[in-house]
């Protein structure tokens, strides 16, 4: 006789939902921990309620400043909130090479002027929440890096660069695309959809 609490059935069962719903054994195991079940029991017990986070990221507010660099620009982008915003990837080759070369005066390639381009914000927050990225997205970020021009630092060298993403496909991390008079490197650009 056994003392398992759930039958092979429903061990299958709730690995089908696993699955459907997107839950990684890294969840699973987070799941299995504290007191996750007990809450959970509250809930379809209806004895608790289950409210959803609105995620809101102020543009506003100057980004996070990687140690050893400066911020040279940053475009306000105002306040955002998660559920209504849409996020629109162009890639930079797409453009003509003229199209593509830097402009000093508005430091963006010539292609993105007056373009709503997203800033570090977005970026940052798209790092803590990787979940939250769109599946274009996540796709998009295996084939070529995603920056976010809105925001421009400056090394300790005198470098620009741009703060980005890319993935290795396991494992989203930060990247920066380092701004040459011609930005001729394969990237994508996140702009706002007005």
């Amino acid at each position: 006789m056994s003392n398992s609490i759930i039958s092979s059935r429903q061990v299958a069962e709730l690995n089908h939902a696993f699955e459907r719903n997107g839950v990684t054994s890294y969840y699973v195991k987070k799941m299995s921990e504290g007191d996750f079940f007990a809450q959970a029991l509250q809930l379809l017990l209806g004895d608790a309620e289950l409210k959803t986070v609105e995620r809101v990221i102020d543009c506003d507010v100057d980004p996070i400043i990687p140690e050893g660099s400066t911020l040279v620009r940053h475009t306000r982008g105002g306040i955002v909130k998660w559920k209504d915003f849409e996020i629109e990837l162009v890639r930079g080759f797409d453009y003509e090479r003229d199209d593509r070369r830097f402009d000093d005066e508005h430091f963006l390639p010539r292609y993105l002027i007056d373009k709503p381009v997203l800033n570090a914000n977005i970026q940052q927050y798209l790092m803590r929440y990787s979940h939250l990225l769109p599946k274009d997205f996540s796709f998009s970020v295996l084939i070529s890096p995603i920056v976010f021009w809105g925001t421009i630092y400056k090394n300790k060298s005198g470098i620009l660069w741009v703060p980005g993403m890319s993935s290795n496909g396991n494992k989203l991390y930060e990247y920066s695309l380092r701004v040459d008079e011609d930005v001729d490197y394969d990237h994508s650009v996140a702009l706002k959809v007005i």
